[in-house]
């Protein structure tokens, strides 16, 4: 047996025991609301003690956080796999991907209201869109300042739309209506930094 058995055996369980957690919320908020899902609900869905659910969570809001992050990030990995570069056809996909997450995390979690999860999808959505515009625009042959104001940019606008969108309507237009909409506005923002031309 190697030296490092232990180790990674412990990893596994910690990694195992996370994994349960983040399951068993995700699970239980489909029936009821944030709010009233109990820190014990979740350890006895997951099948885990208090004590391992308070060694790697602050409380239940920190773990629907973490669960939102990561699943978020995992889709954007999945459907952005090949998009590697800052063009017009991907800032459009990332429109409709972050209204297609935001609308099935809402359907999946419609018993929770929409203040606590816009909470969730200001932290976890914007900090997910941002790594992928950053490393879109890191490729652009234009300042790291300059690369970094775009990538805000076009975080917030693409988030703050979106955002607002899922609030206010209510199947009156699609998020892909909403994307076209937005592209030629986004584009002439953008288009207005020197040395960026997004093709």
């Amino acid at each position: 047996m190697s030296e490092n058995a232990p180790t990674e055996l412990v990893d596994l369980r910690v990694r195992r025991s996370r994994k349960n957690l983040i399951d068993a919320i995700c699970t239980l908020v489909k029936d009821q609301p944030l709010q009233k899902v109990s820190v014990r609900d979740i350890t006895e869905k997951a099948m885990v003690n208090r004590s391992t659910f308070y060694a790697h969570f602050v409380d239940k809001y920190d773990l629907f956080r973490i669960a939102i992050g990561q699943r978020m990030r995992e889709d954007l990995a999945i459907i952005l796999k090949d998009s590697t570069t800052f063009t017009y056809t991907n800032l459009r996909n990332l429109i409709i991907i972050g209204g297609t997450m935001m609308t099935r995390i809402s359907n999946e979690c419609q018993q929770t209201s929409m203040g606590e999860l816009v909470s969730v999808f200001m932290n976890e959505m914007q900090q997910s869109l941002h790594e992928v515009v950053s490393s879109w625009v890191g490729g652009l042959e234009i300042s790291p300042e300059e690369a970094n104001t775009v990538a805000m940019y076009t975080t917030g606008t693409i988030f703050g739309a979106v955002l607002i969108w899922i609030q206010q309507t209510e199947g009156k237009q699609s998020i892909e209506e909403l994307a076209d909409q937005m592209m030629p506005l986004l584009m002439e923002g953008i288009g207005s930094s020197s040395n960026i031309i997004v093709e």
